[in-house]
């Protein structure tokens, strides 16, 4: 039996860091029909150091454990998946404390072997694992690490915008049967930043 194809509605960091402008954000993509919502779980010293220009920036997107929870109490009551970004200890902690399913790992860190380890060791059950710039080794390496979870597998070429060509939607194809020879537990997804308006649908069916 095939997967019900998941919907997630890509919040990112455009809450700006404010708790009411969360919750609309979740009510909108509650309202759309989307099957999620994705937040960036934001700590500014898991992203940059202090002398870094947009570290102020990173700063003002922190909320406290109190309103993380908060909001994906808000989710479930509008029926639809809260799902954060982690990018370090901290945010993942934080995720585990106030009970997130699934947490995304992007593609930058699935070479963060240390990173990787402590999710393994974590209750959290699904994982979203960011492929879209990984070579097969690096994505091996990190199936093994994460082998007790269910992972969603995240295809995309992730410049902004990208290009119809650049989308590399045949991969998803090829990771899938790679992966299943060393993996059972997961599914194949894919994020696209299109840049051409003609093709935005045309791209998200043809990867379905």
């Amino acid at each position: 039996m095939k997967e019900k194809i998941k919907i997630i509605a890509e919040i990112a960091q455009g809450f700006e860091g404010k708790y009411e402008q969360s919750k609309l954000l979740i009510k909108a993509g509650a309202n759309a029909g989307a099957d999620a919502v994705k937040f960036q779980m934001v700590y500014a010293d898991e992203l940059a150091t202090e002398d870094y220009q947009h570290y102020p920036l990173f700063k003002n997107l922190e909320f406290t454990d109190k309103q993380w929870k908060d909001l994906k109490d808000y989710a479930d009551e509008l029926g639809t998946e809260f799902i954060v970004d982690i990018f370090g200890e901290t945010s993942l902690e934080t995720a585990q404390k106030i009970g997130i399913k699934t947490i995304k790992v992007h593609g930058t860190d699935i070479s963060n072997l240390g990173l990787l380890n402590s999710i393994a060791e974590k209750k959290i059950s699904d994982v979203i694992l960011g492929v879209g710039g990984a070579n097969w080794e690096e994505i091996k390496t990190a199936i093994k690490i994460l082998k007790g979870k269910k992972l969603i597998l995240l295809c995309g070429f992730q410049g902004y915008p990208t290009k119809t060509e650049d989308n590399h939607i045949s991969r998803m194809q090829l990771i899938y049967q790679k992966v299943l020879k060393i993996h059972q537990n997961f599914t194949v997804g894919f994020a696209d930043h299109p840049d051409d308006k003609k093709y935005n649908n045309t791209i998200s069916i043809t990867a379905v």
